[in-house]
This record gives structure tokens, sequence and C-alpha cells, in this order.
């Protein structure tokens, strides 16, 4: 009996020194994995806090001040103001034009003369110095002549009724073509045709010449110019609706053109 309960004694002394062995080592090894872990997360917010210093270090020195950035970024507007360079040649209601003359708007529209300068400077002087005009006389016809004919002599128009830089048709067109053979000019020359419309202004037209050469000399006797010039020479069928594209050509391109011709 004795035997036995040394027997039993033993063996539960040996199976509670087994458990407290099991339990020791299974919590020396999750005191251990949190160490682990912890050093881990510790390193991990050393190392973000080393980039997150990195990165500002980097910002700091790449950043620039105020008055860098105002010395490296172009002026307010200069990029709209830039003006393309100018086009050596283009083609205009089908022909090739040298020169051509043309001005950019603001809101970027680009308005054409039919024309390049040298020969335009040639209508000019012939209105200056044949027909005594002022500047805004001599606007005033221009902006009706790129309107009627793109200052083409040969156009035609009106469904083939119209012809010349004026488009004059029915008698006022042969009128011109008579003109031109009786004082040894070509009709179907821009220089016959400029005489013929000289011709017309000191006869027929009178009036309208009249009108059109009284012009103040600025810009707005220059709209004015381009309004008798419509109504009373070229006669459209609706001036009202044709006189807008007309004065606006003459306000934004001719005029401002030709008074900086005069000065240099």
């Amino acid at each position: 009996m004795k035997a036995k309960t040394v027997i039993t004694y033993i063996i539960l002394t040996v199976l509670f020194v087994l458990l407290f062995t099991v339990f020791a080592f299974a919590e020396l090894g999750e005191e251990q994995q949190q160490d682990t872990a912890s050093g881990e997360e510790t390193a991990s917010i050393q190392s973000d806090s080393s980039s997150e210093i990195e990165t500002e270090a980097q910002t700091t020195d790449s950043a620039t001040t105020p008055e860098e950035e105002n010395t490296e970024k172009p002026e307010d507007g200069e990029e709209e103001k830039a003006t393309p360079a100018p086009e050596k040649s283009v083609i205009l209601d089908g022909k090739l034009i040298e020169d051509p003359v043309f001005v950019i708007l603001d809101n970027k529209e680009t308005l054409w003369l039919s024309i390049g300068e040298k020969e335009l400077r040639e209508y000019v002087d012939f209105f200056r110095k044949e027909m005594n005009m002022n500047t805004a006389a001599i606007a005033g016809v221009l902006g009706n002549l790129q309107y009627e004919s793109g200052f083409n002599p040969n156009k035609i128009g009106d469904f083939g009724y119209a012809y010349g830089l004026c488009q004059w048709r029915g008698a006022r067109l042969d009128a011109m073509v008579e003109f031109c053979y009786e004082n040894g000019l070509n009709p179907i020359t821009s220089e016959g045709q400029l005489y013929y419309l000289k011709h017309e202004f000191e006869n027929s037209y009178r009036f309208a010449a009249d009108y059109v050469c009284d012009t103040i000399d600025n810009l707005d006797g220059a709209i004015l110019a381009a309004e008798f010039f419509c109504r009373l020479y070229e006669v459209p069928a609706d001036p009202d609706q044709v006189l807008p594209e007309r004065q606006k050509l003459i306000t934004e391109l001719i005029y401002p053109l030709l008074t900086e011709w005069e000065e240099n």
C-alpha cells in the first residue's frame, strides 16, 4: 500500500515538473517574440523618421524663395503678347503673296490683306500722290478694296457680272474698259483700274469723292471714309451688313499700319 502511494507521488511530481517546464518555456518564447516585434517596430519608426527628415532636407534644398521664383517665371501676359515671326509668303485667294500684310489680335485672330507690303505701298502712293488723299481716306478705300476684290484686278464676282478691283458691272464696267483703251492703259491691270477710279472720283462720282477725301485725318475719319466709299461709290445691296468687317480691318490693321509708315 505504501509502495503504491510512493509511486503515485513520484508520478505526480514528475508530471508537475514537466508541466511547469512547458509553461515556463512557452512564456519565455512569447516574451522573446514581443521583444522582437517591439524592436522591429522601433526600427521601422526610426527608419520612417529618418526618411521624413531626409525628405524635408531635400525639399528645403530644392525649394526656391519667392524672389527666385519671380526671376525664373516669365512676366504676366508675356506669352500671350508674343507674336510669331512674320510669314515670308502665304497663299491667299488662290495667289502667292510675298511679304504679306497681317496682324494677330489679342484673341489670336489673324487679319490679312490679300496683298504684299511692296504692292500695298504702291497703292498708298497712288492715292496720296495722284488723288491727294490723306491717310484716313486711303485707309477707308483700302479696306473696301480688300473685301471687294482682295486687290485682284481680275476678280470676277456676282456670278460673272462684276469685275475688277471695285467690282464694276454693267455700264460702269464698259466705261472702265473704254477709258483704259482711250488712255493707253490696260483694263485688266491694277494701274489701269486705279486711274479709272480716279476718273470717276473727278467726274461721275465726284460727290462720293468729296465725302471720302474730306474726312478728318484720324481713325474715326478712316472709319467714316470706309462707310462713304462703300455706300456712295461701291453701292452694295446691303451696306449695313458688309461695313462692320471692313471697318474692323481698317481699325485693327490698315490705319495703324499706314500711320506707322508715315512715322518711319
